[in-house]
């Protein structure tokens, strides 16, 4: 086998060895718990495109977040139903595809193999195993935007009618990844003037592309500036949005999160790499490839330069960074793959690491199955224990401060896909250890653990 699909087989199983452990666990990530009920919700017939539904009574037209990454996830649950870990399984797909696409615009680049040295880098990064599996709508923006790279890089080679066909592409796909947290998600746009900028194509041709992408970007938002039901969500949604910047004061100061959630993912990657580099005494290399993903990581990173924001915000820009970092490092790569393929001891080894990764990811898996880390009392309360409950009912609580439990309705709405509200007279009650609630002698307990802290009855 040759080295480079050994050495990517290897950047595989370390990203295999970082995510697979908590692929079939509880709870990885509370909103991507939500966004699976919205895209089982849509599965199943409730709530449409421009209406998803969360529950009946919290966020019934979910408008902090676009749609469209909502209806993708929505396709595995109408093809396989509602599945336990779905969407840990589409989300981790999501990783392997963007992990592909990343070695792929590096080999388009550098006409050469190596694909699995940024593979590697971004598999290290610290965001990726948490991102990948905590089913991020920012893992959808980035499939989307790697794509729409990938498709603007092919077309700098590509033939005239090729070239319009995938420039086109990439406008829809730069118009897909927009309509899941809004513009931020679009900033591939601008990546032909980028590639004239850094000397990789000429000015007019650089234009033209731009010009083509431009026109498939605005085609679907023509029909979606003439859709009500598109423009009343998306109105909702930037009002949102308005509102959060004046509550808190805009965005006018540049925060130290944002370096320090950069020096963090970047500075992983690169200490891998410097004390081989120093050993090597390789030189690093400065080019016009690592110049163009550098710009372009900084476009995907501008807007929350000036905004206190999660770290999975930056998952989108992370793969140019380290892409960037690929071609600084190139040298060290190749170093890499000439030592390994002199040595058969060496082969050898990679061999046994790479299987001995893969088959501890597939055995902790295993033993981590079913396990909670992560909001372990809810799942212990209402999963562990299946608690025979008709799906699309809702639950009167007792005390209203039940509504605003986030994981409390994350988690009853996924797995039972019943809503919360404090109205009287529903065929179930709900409430809490330390509430005191005066409980009907109709109504009959359905969760019998003692220990359990949330208790829930179903009344007559």
């Amino acid at each position: 086998m040759k080295i480079n699909k050994l050495l990517y087989i290897f950047a595989f199983a370390v990203f295999a060895i970082l995510t697979f452990p908590n692929l079939l666990t509880y709870g990885n990530f509370i909103d991507g718990i939500y966004y699976a009920s919205i895209s089982r919700n849509l599965a199943e017939g409730v709530g449409s495109f421009w209406k998803p539904q969360l529950t009946e009574t919290f966020f019934p037209i979910e408008i902090e977040h676009l749609p469209f990454a909502f209806w993708l996830q929505s396709i595995p649950f109408r093809i396989l139903g509602d599945v336990e870990f779905l969407e840990n399984f589409w989300s981790l797909s999501q990783g392997f595809v963007c992990l592909y696409l990343i070695g792929l615009i590096y080999q388009m680049l550098t006409k050469r193999d190596g694909a699995w040295f940024p593979i590697l880098l971004f598999a290290i990064a610290p965001l990726s195993a948490y991102a990948f599996i905590g089913n991020l709508l920012d893992n959808t923006i980035t499939l989307f935007c790697l794509l729409a790279t990938f498709l603007i890089v092919k077309s700098n080679d590509a033939k005239y009618f090729l070239q319009i066909v995938y420039s086109l592409l990439a406008g829809l796909c730069l118009m897909g990844s927009s309509l899941i947290k809004g513009p931020a998600g679009s900033f591939i746009l601008f990546l032909p003037l980028v590639l004239a900028f850094t000397r990789h194509i000429q000015i007019k041709k650089s234009i033209w592309i731009f010009g083509l992408v431009l026109i498939g970007f605005l085609i679907p938002a023509y029909f979606i500036y003439n859709n009500a039901e598109a423009m009343n969500l998306i109105h909702q949604f930037y009002k949102r949005k308005a509102d959060y910047v004046v509550a808190n004061k805009g965005y006018i100061t540049i925060h130290s999160d944002f370096f320090s959630i950069m020096t963090r993912e970047i500075g992983i990657p690169f200490l891998f790499c410097l004390p081989l580099l120093l050993i090597k005494n390789l030189k690093l290399n400065f080019d016009k490839n690592g110049l163009l993903f550098l710009l372009v990581g900084l476009m995907g990173s501008f807007p929350y330069i000036f905004s206190r924001v999660p770290p999975r915000y930056i998952v989108p820009a992370t793969p140019y960074y380290i892409l960037a970092l690929s071609f600084l490092f190139i040298h060290f790569a190749d170093g890499v793959e000439e030592k390994i393929s002199n040595s058969i001891i060496l082969k050898r080894n990679l061999i046994i690491l790479s299987s001995i990764l893969f088959l501890s990811s597939f055995g902790l898996a295993a033993i981590n199955f079913k396990s909670s880390k992560h909001l372990k009392e809810y799942y212990e309360d209402f999963v562990v224990e299946k608690l025979p409950i008709k799906p699309r009912t809702k639950v009167t609580v007792c005390n209203t401060g039940l509504l605003f439990d986030l994981y409390l309705v994350a988690v009853l709405q996924r797995t039972y896909k019943i809503s919360l509200h404090d109205l009287p007279n529903e065929p179930y009650l709900l409430t809490r250890s330390d509430l005191d609630c005066k409980i009907s002698n109709h109504c009959f307990r359905l969760n019998k653990k003692e220990t359990s802290n949330y208790r829930l009855y179903q009344c007559q």
